[in-house]
């Protein structure tokens, strides 16, 4: 809670908390070279939680602010309904170029 205090009253420097450290894990035993050895990044957990906490809060008022048209990047919107619509319109202009 002293974590989202400090925020709230503007003394919480997100750059202090924003970081990862990154570690190499050997894929198989006695790893000597470099290709041996798996990299990951280990994150901050009070950032990690504080950007869930702020996700959690933005997605609902996001739903509300984003046009419809945005589809992609929120929940229950998907990347691909932009380019359906473009196909379905191209193929709906040729249907009608055909008929006329």
């Amino acid at each position: 809670m002293a974590l989202f205090s400090e925020f709230h009253q503007g003394n919480l420097h997100l750059n202090r908390l924003n970081f990862g450290t990154i570690i190499l894990l050997p894929k198989k035993k006695d790893a000597r070279v470099i290709q041996q050895y798996r990299s990951i990044c280990l994150l901050n957990v009070s950032f990690k939680i504080f950007t869930k906490v702020a996700t959690n809060r933005l997605t609902s008022i996001a739903q509300k602010i984003i046009r419809p048209t945005q589809t992609a990047f929120l929940p229950g919107r998907n990347i691909m309904e932009g380019a359906v619509i473009l196909h379905e319109t191209i193929h709906e202009l040729h249907s009608k170029r055909r008929t006329a």
